[in-house]
């Protein structure tokens, strides 16, 4: 809903060291953001939120990647091919009410049994999600967008996205032909 730079901003007006800039099915082109965190003190990682085939559109967030994640594949094989990355591959919004783009708790503890923020910056980033010490830093209550710029959301989402994944302009990344 808003540009890179735009969420560097707000990170670095929130008093944030780090922030992760993902988009759906595509990794945005971050040079500019990743120059405005160096001058405001935030270091940017770049990522992907992937679209896996099922349970339907279930979203796997990449980070810590630096090649496009290919859309509808399995979460194990998303998974799979976040991590021959070096990335981590992290469930976004699970366990919403919703069959789609999410992930039930039952369905997530069958993937953690077939797999195996201390610090600071995006190495300490990693450092915490890899070892599951990371919570919700408490007090930062950012204003919600407004009503149209949800409503562009909605319209990039549903419309402009799926256009761009129907003609192969976004989510043929690497990862397993299965």
């Amino acid at each position: 809903m808003v540009t890179p730079v735009e969420l560097v901003r707000a990170a670095a007006a929130a008093g944030l060291q780090v922030v992760c800039v993902t988009d759906h099915d595509t990794i945005p082109d971050l040079a500019e953001a990743i120059d405005a965190g160096a001058e405001l003190g935030v270091e940017v990682v770049r990522g992907e939120e992937v679209t896996c085939v099922f349970p339907p559109g279930t979203h796997i967030v990449g980070l810590f990647i630096d090649t496009q994640i290919r859309m509808h594949m399995s979460v194990e094989d998303t998974v799979d091919a976040i991590h021959d990355q070096g990335g981590l591959a992290i469930v976004a919004h699970p366990f919403m009410p919703t069959y789609f783009a999410s992930m039930s708790p039952r369905r997530l503890e069958k993937l953690l049994e077939s797999r195996t923020v201390e610090g600071v910056g995006a190495a300490g980033l990693r450092s915490s999600l890899e070892r599951r010490t990371t919570s919700p830093l408490n007090g930062i209550r950012p204003c919600p967008p407004g009503l149209r710029a949800r409503l562009a959301q909605q319209q990039r989402s549903m419309i402009w996205l799926s256009h761009q994944r129907r003609t192969g302009r976004v989510g043929q990344g690497v990862g397993s032909s299965r």
